[in-house]
């Protein structure tokens, strides 16, 4: 594979990489101040990247007790063998090189009165403005509540160095003329397209490996939520007979000892279950008392991000309750945004009146094709709404899936090194 350039991803996401690159007065650049931000994904890792780079004179500690980032972006490549684990590791060292002071630790509690933050290891650290981007956690539903059964019923859909390796070990392991069951939650969730995408590529590796096997997708919502032409071309036509899909299947409950999943539409039995839970805000964001939209996501202003239920808080990423669809590239987008903001803050200046987000998503469909969709918001009256002109759409091709690998190594470099 031919290494990514900055213009080989340009040439696809058109103004995307760029919409985000906001002016910064000198004054913003000069700004001091102390910031703290929970977690090292898309959102949190690049609002620390690009607070370094704007406002270097602002103190940035990244609390986050891993090494490294591993990409859920791109994992799903992994289930077929297409890539291996350490392909979507990124370490923090990119961070800590700009002058971001990484603490290897847990946030335990968050006082927003007295602007500090406790750690899991004793320590606490004050600030000026804080970031809280925690991810997800999750709803589950009856019967996996038990670590126990969690552990036999992999969602993959977090902690990726742990989660991932479990669920191939299953795939693998499952029996020729074995199903493959794969539970999609309702909206909103992290990465729409992800749980359709993965069904494609365990197809792909069950054509290959398993022939008489086939997927099962229950799908809690009434249709395809994402790109809804090309998947259900792809499981009628690209991957017919290997995958079967029911939409309005919500979980009921699961019996994790016998791979049983009850839907509305009668009880599925699997070779491998991998249900995908309901999602909410990370608990931390619950511990500072930030979640405060439909109890279970953390309200923002959507000029800057910031929390409605604290001052001088920020939420970014797939923790936060705005319309902004929960995926890595709008994550970072909006770390930039909230770098952007909090520079002017400190410096005592009016925060841009029309920021922007870009978005960009690529899922593969088959081991040698990809498809791609991109979109961009403006703030607009109190919201962040659709720029029209740049909703597109890519069909499946060979040329996608090469330009996929430029695409993800970019958002990964971008947001952490």
């Amino acid at each position: 594979m031919n290494p990514y350039t900055r213009r080989d991803f340009l040439k696809v996401a058109g103004a995307s990489a760029s919409v985000m690159l906001l002016p910064v007065s000198l004054r913003a650049q000069m700004a001091s101040g102390r910031v703290v931000i929970i977690g090292g994904g898309f959102g949190g890792g690049t609002t620390a990247k690009y607070l370094k780079l704007w406002s270097p004179g602002v103190d940035v500690t990244l609390v986050e007790p891993e090494s490294a980032f591993h990409s859920c972006v791109m994992s799903n490549l992994y289930y077929p063998g297409r890539i291996e684990l350490d392909f979507l590791r990124t370490p923090y060292d990119g961070l800590v090189h700009r002058g971001v002071d990484l603490v290897r630790d847990r946030a335990l509690e968050v006082d927003t009165d007295a602007h500090t933050v406790t750690l899991a290891g004793g320590r606490r650290l004050t600030y000026d403005k804080l970031v809280v981007a925690p991810g997800i956690d999750f709803l589950y539903p009856p019967g996996l509540e038990d670590p126990d059964a969690q552990a036999r019923v992999p969602h993959a859909w977090k902690n990726v160095a742990e989660q991932a390796p479990r669920l191939r070990s299953m795939l693998r392991a499952m029996p020729n003329g074995g199903t493959f069951v794969l539970a999609v939650p309702p909206l909103p969730y992290r990465c729409p397209p992800g749980p359709y995408e993965r069904a494609c590529m365990v197809a792909s590796y069950l054509r290959r490996s398993k022939p008489r096997s086939k997927v099962v997708v229950l799908d809690a919502n009434p249709d395809i939520v994402a790109k809804p032409d090309i998947f259900h071309h792809a499981f009628d036509v690209t991957h017919r007979g290997f995958v079967e899909y029911h939409p309005s299947a919500p979980v009921l409950s699961v019996d994790a000892d016998s791979l049983t999943v009850t839907t509305p539409l009668g009880p599925f039995q699997a070779s491998v279950l991998n249900v995908i839970p309901a999602q909410r805000a990370g608990q931390i964001a619950f511990d500072a008392g930030l979640v405060n939209v439909n109890d279970r996501w953390a309200g923002v202003d959507a000029q800057t991000f910031s929390s409605t239920a604290a001052p001088d808080v920020f939420i970014v990423g797939d923790a936060n309750g705005s319309s902004v669809g929960k995926s890595g590239h709008f994550a970072n987008s909006e770390g930039k945004l909230v770098a952007a903001a909090i520079g002017a803050q400190l410096a005592g200046e009016p925060e841009n009146a029309s920021p922007m987000l870009g978005n960009v998503c690529y899922s593969a469909i088959t081991l040698e094709s990809a498809s791609w969709f991109t979109n961009h918001l403006i703030y607009r009256g109190g919201n962040m709404v659709p720029v029209p002109a740049s909703v597109a759409e890519g069909p499946p091709s060979g040329g996608n899936f090469e330009r996929m690998f430029a695409w993800g190594r970019n958002l990964w470099a971008d947001s952490l090194i």
